[in-house]
C-alpha cells in the first residue's frame, strides 16, 4: 500500500529523523506532505535500511520509512533515479 493512502497523523520520527529533518530545515508538513502525496514510492533494498523498508519521494525530498509501524526512518535530499535500487 501506498504512504499516501495512510493518514498522516499516526507516523512517528526516529531521533535520527528529526535531527535530519532540523539539519535540513525540513518542516513536519513537509514531511507529511511527501508521505500524503508522493512523486515515487519504491522498495528500499535490504542492505541499505534493513527490511520492509519504502522510500517515498516529493521534489528534493525523499522519506525512509517503514509503514507497517508508520515509523519514518531518515529524511534525505532526492538523488538521481538511477541511483534508486529496487529491491525485488
Amino acid at each position: 500500500m501506498a504512504a499516501g493512502r495512510e493518514p498522516t497523523h499516526k507516523w512517528r520520527l526516529t531521533p535520527h529523523a528529526h535531527e535530519r529533518a532540523r539539519d535540513m530545515g525540513v518542516s513536519r508538513d513537509q514531511i507529511l506532505e511527501v508521505l500524503r502525496e508522493p512523486d515515487y514510492d519504491v522498495p528500499s533494498a535490504a542492505q541499505w535500511y534493513g527490511p520492509h523498508r519504502r522510500i517515498a519521494t516529493r521534489e528534493k525530498i525523499e522519506i525512509v520509512y517503514r509503514e507497517d509501524t508508520k515509523l519514518i526512518i531518515t529524511i534525505l535530499w532526492t538523488r538521481a533515479k538511477k541511483e534508486w535500487y529496487r529491491a525485488s
